[in-house]
Parts: structure tokens; sequence; C-alpha cells
């Protein structure tokens, strides 16, 4: 019974030190010999836009459970990716940009916007 659980732990124990190593060779980083993927965006469930480096060359690429389309290709000097600074937004302004475009005037959007008032204004209905 010993020499059964001494073999488990030294399954997982390998299976740890397995998934250590790979992770630290560089293997999950989104680093290759010749291609970095810079940034990796959802845009749906099983769909990406990725911006990869490679060869002088950034590619924008559209990632399916189908495959890979190369959407547009830019000269890594044409573009100085160090000026871009992403706008930081809160989470309220995203939510309420996200419900302007997407639901109908109406009720809900009302009750919504009622109860984001309460909660920053601390609500007087109280």
């Amino acid at each position: 019974m010993l020499g059964l659980l001494a073999a488990i732990a030294a399954v997982f124990f390998l299976a740890w030190f397995v998934t250590r190593a790979v992770a630290i060779n560089g293997s999950f980083n989104g680093k290759g010999k010749h291609f970095t993927v810079l940034e990796k965006f959802p845009v749906a469930k099983d769909s990406y836009i990725m911006l990869i480096k490679s060869f002088g060359k950034l590619l924008l690429v559209g990632v399916t459970s189908g495959g890979m389309t190369v959407l547009r290709e830019f000269d890594e000097d044409s573009i100085d990716l160090e000026s871009f600074v992403p706008e930081k937004q809160s989470f309220s302004s995203i939510f309420k940009t996200t419900l302007e475009s997407t639901l109908p005037d109406g009720k809900i959007k009302d009750a919504i916007n009622r109860f984001s008032k309460n909660k920053k204004g601390g609500g007087d209905d109280e």
C-alpha cells in the first residue's frame, strides 16, 4: 500500500515538474525563436485578434477555431508601438457605453441608470 502511494506521489511530482519546466522554457509565453505575440484581444468565445511581430513585420491576425487570417501587415519601422498608450476607462463608463449601444431606450435602461446613480450617490430613495 505504501508503494502505491509513493508511485502516485511520484506521478504527481513529475507532472508538476514537467509543467513547470515547459512554462519556464517559454513554450507558453507567446515568444518563439522568430516571432512574438505582442497582444491578444478576445473578440468572441473562440476568436481573437492578435498582433504578432515576425521578421521585421507586424501582422494583425484574426484567429478562430477554423483557422487564422492575416488582416493587415505593417512594417515594424512604420509604427512606433511605444507611442501607443492604451486609454484607461472605468468599468462604469464602459458599461454605460455598452448599454447605450445595445439596449433600446426603455424601462430596462432607465432602471439600470437609476441603480447606478443610487450606488454612486448613496441613494436618496432609501
